[in-house]
């Protein structure tokens, strides 16, 4: 048992081997906050900008909420949620960023993989979500949900450009159903860009849109072409309704 941060940590074993500003971390493993199973492995670089870490992480957390508050440096005062969470992948992380590639993730036994890059604001842009990812399901509204839960409190600067590449078999969005989802889009201060979205079938209705839209104003404005096939427009209406 070892106490860090202010919890306790079970089970811990570790191999490390130095040379100069490089420490090879053959293996790491604990059992920590969450009910959780942590295992590194990789290579840690200490520099004059600060210490940075690239190899392979595997995560598993009954309790993520529990264990996100102890990574930020949060008391952690009752448990959260039971809601099993499993990651997966290749990580390089720094002072400017942090980088999943090979990404395999489960919350609640609904899969995504991809890669996935975060970078913190520096002063000159602000924080950045770089992403692409696959689902063969995901309930996006469950999703949207318990990320705003468990990143409630934290020092995470939500990002103010995205980039958002997705392929989704069928997915649940304002308590809709949508399947065959494709689409590409980036969204930053200044407009929104769809670069591609195409929908097999949202509520009764298909569509495909590409467009901008300048954000940059209190009065957004641009333009969207749509392709639209419905017998219903249930589901976007549900959806205008939400966002």
């Amino acid at each position: 048992q070892l106490t860090v941060a202010g919890a306790n940590l079970h089970t811990v074993g570790a191999d490390l081997r130095t040379s100069g500003d490089v420490w090879n971390l053959e293996r790491l493993d604990f059992r920590g906050p969450g009910v959780s199973q942590i295992n590194l492995s990789g290579r840690v670089d200490i520099t004059p900008a600060g210490p940075g870490f690239t190899g392979a992480v595997k995560v598993e957390a009954s309790d993520p909420k529990t264990l996100l508050a102890w990574l930020d440096g949060r008391a952690i005062t009752a448990p959260g949620q039971i809601k099993p969470f499993f990651l997966r992948g290749d990580v390089t992380l720094s002072t400017q960023q942090i980088s999943i590639e090979r990404l395999r993730t489960e919350l609640d036994r609904e899969s995504v993989q991809g890669r996935l890059l975060y970078a913190w604001s520096d002063g000159t842009r602000p924080a950045r979500l770089d992403a692409v990812l696959n689902s063969p399901e995901l309930d996006l509204d469950a999703l949207l949900a318990f990320g705003n839960a468990a990143l409630a409190g934290t020092a995470f600067e939500r990002p103010r450009e995205i980039s958002l590449a997705l392929e989704l078999g069928r997915a649940r969005l304002a308590g809709m159903e949508a399947r065959n989802a494709t689409g590409r889009l980036r969204w930053d201060s200044k407009a929104l860009q769809v670069e591609r979205l195409s929908v097999g079938d949202f509520g009764g209705a298909a569509l495909m849109a590409q467009g901008n839209i300048d954000t940059s104003t209190s009065s957004p404005r641009g333009n969207l072409s749509i392709d639209l096939d419905a017998r219903s427009l249930g589901g976007l209406a549900a959806l205008a309704a939400k966002f």
